[in-house]
This record gives C-alpha cells, sequence and structure tokens, in this order.
C-alpha cells in the first residue's frame, strides 16, 4: 500500500483534518497563521515529508504517516527563522519533558543575511498529544 494510501485511511479518523490530494502529493493546510503547511510527496522509492520548509526524506511509508501524524500534533513546533521577510532555515522541534529539543534544521544556502532577522514559532493542533 502506498504511504498516500495509507495516509488517507489515518486521516479518516480524523474528519476534522481537511486535505488536498494532488495524485502523488497530499497537502493538509494550516488552520489559522500559527499553523503551517504539512505535505507527503511520493515518488517511486521514496517518500518525502514537509512541513513548510523543512523535509525528511522517509523510505518507508508508515515511517512517513507517523512524522505526518507528528507534523499534525501539538507534539512538534517549527523555529523559523526569516532575513527580511524571507524564511530562510526551519528547525524542527519535539516537546519532551524537559522542554522543547532540537532534532532537525532545513535551510537555504543563499539567504539575505544583510537583512533584518526575526524568528518565529509554527505548531499545529489538529491532534492534541498531552
Amino acid at each position: 500500500m502506498s504511504a498516500i494510501s495509507k495516509l488517507k485511511a489515518k486521516l479518516g479518523e480524523h474528519p476534522h483534518v481537511r486535505f488536498v490530494d494532488e495524485g502523488n502529493t497530499l497537502r493538509i493546510p494550516p488552520v489559522d497563521p500559527e499553523g503551517f503547511e504539512v505535505e507527503l510527496y511520493e515518488r517511486s522509492g521514496a517518500v518525502t515529508v514537509f512541513f513548510a520548509g523543512w523535509h525528511e526524506e522517509c523510505v518507508a511509508a508508515d515511517d512517513a504517516v507517523h512524522l505526518v501524524g507528528m507534523g499534525l500534533s501539538d507534539a512538534v513546533r517549527l523555529k523559523v527563522h526569516s532575513r527580511g521577510g524571507h524564511d530562510y532555515k526551519w528547525t524542527l522541534e519535539v516537546r519532551e519533558p524537559s522542554g522543547w529539543c532540537k532534532t532537525s534544521v532545513t535551510a537555504l544556502l543563499f539567504f539575505r543575511f544583510w537583512k533584518r532577522a526575526s524568528v518565529r514559532y509554527l505548531q499545529n493542533q489538529f491532534l492534541r498529544v498531552r
């Protein structure tokens, strides 16, 4: 079974989560400005999961579906770095008993380093883990 098929079956258990099926891509838009888009892109042999600009390759469909579930929950958040209003770095953080823990970073090689820096946090609330 494909990762997209497995994800659709899981999302069927959560009818409040709306998604857009684009064939080899399944997108889940955020419901508010504090959230981020979650996307699963599938091609032969691999699956990529995107949280806004952050992304990770998954070999196993089950791993990709689990990662999407994490992105929809309040157990993870994105720390987004911007320069001059343009995002260039995304840090995935996971909530641990001791606080937020950095797990992975995706960044652009070229960015407007001379512009004013800002940081914001994005977090989805589709699924509660607390």
